[in-house]
């Protein structure tokens, strides 16, 4: 389970998203008024992050290229 933070910046996330792979930046005050959100740099900082984020691929090889 996420830190409070944390879980605040995903649910705002899911607020802002516009279905196209980002954010719809001009609800910010509204999201960040809704959720109680504080500390705003902090925030976006973690938007950024969410939005670069990259799962690992389940087909690359593994590191070290798999010899032993």
């Amino acid at each position: 389970m996420p830190d409070e933070p944390t879980a605040r910046a995903i649910r705002a996330w899911n607020l802002l998203a516009n279905g196209m792979g980002g954010l719809d930046w001009t609800g910010l005050p509204y999201v960040v008024a809704h959720l109680g959100i504080t500390d705003v740099p902090l925030l976006i900082e973690q938007l950024l992050a969410i939005k670069t984020h990259k799962p690992p691929d389940p087909q690359a090889p593994p590191p070290g290229g798999g010899m032993e």
